[in-house]
Order: structure tokens, then C-alpha cells, then sequence
């Protein structure tokens, strides 16, 4: 009985951690892509021209297109279903750290008000933060 509830522990971590693989690795294709339309942009900003600019977004579109698999629409439903539940999770998780260092850095700041604040007299060297 033990050694099956660790083994069903050990799927669900499995299943888990494969599933935030999924999320990252489409989070850095999305920055990839992201990345390569806008060096598209900043070539049509220095240039002006505009089939430079649609050539370079088809290809990207192309390329992109061969890399996917055609898939029904149950699959589709199914992949967008999961996919969103583990982006929720991800954001209650992520809310919770967050949260963590909002309260760490005012903490901080008060800390740092905290401080008591050096008295200067004449003939002491400073350095000036704006100098």
C-alpha cells in the first residue's frame, strides 16, 4: 500500500514537472519569435521597406508552420484545457512568491530608514551620489 502511494506521488510530480516543461518551453519560443519580429521592425524602421519587412514575417510564420503537427479538434480543446490550468496554477503560485518579496522589500526600506544618519561636520570628506 506504501510503496503504491509513493508511486502514484511520484507520477503526479512527474506529470507536473513535464507540464511547467511545456509551459517554459513555449514562454521561450514565444521570446524567440517575439525576438525575430522585432529585429523585422527595427530593419523596416532603418529602411522603410516594407516587402523586406513582409518577406522576413513569412518566413518566420513558415518556418514555424513545419515545425507543427496537424491535430484535431478535441486534441486541440484538450492541449488548450490543460495548458490553461497549469498557467493558473503557475499564477497562484507565482502570486504567493511575489507577494513574499513585496513584503521582504518593505522590509527593507524600513530597515533602511532605520539607519541612523550620519551627522556631517566641517572638513569631512564625502563622495556626492550625483557628482
Amino acid at each position: 500500500q506504501e510503496s503504491r502511494r509513493l508511486e502514484e506521488l511520484n507520477t503526479k510530480i512527474k506529470s507536473k514537472l513535464e507540464n511547467y516543461q511545456e509551459l517554459y518551453d513555449h514562454n521561450q519560443r514565444m521570446i524567440y519569435l517575439g525576438n525575430k519580429v522585432n529585429d523585422a521592425a527595427e530593419k523596416y524602421f532603418q529602411d522603410n521597406k516594407k516587402r523586406v519587412l513582409v518577406s522576413e514575417l513569412i518566413r518566420v510564420v513558415e518556418t514555424e508552420n513545419s515545425k507543427r503537427k496537424k491535430k484535431s479538434a478535441k486534441e486541440v480543446k484538450a492541449q488548450k484545457a490543460k495548458k490553461k490550468q497549469v498557467e493558473q496554477e503557475v499564477a497562484k503560485k507565482v502570486e504567493v512568491i511575489r507577494e513574499k518579496k513585496k513584503v521582504e522589500k518593505k522590509k527593507a526600506i524600513v530597515k533602511e530608514k532605520l539607519k541612523p544618519k550620519y551627522i556631517f561636520k566641517i572638513g569631512d570628506r564625502v563622495r556626492m551620489l550625483d557628482g
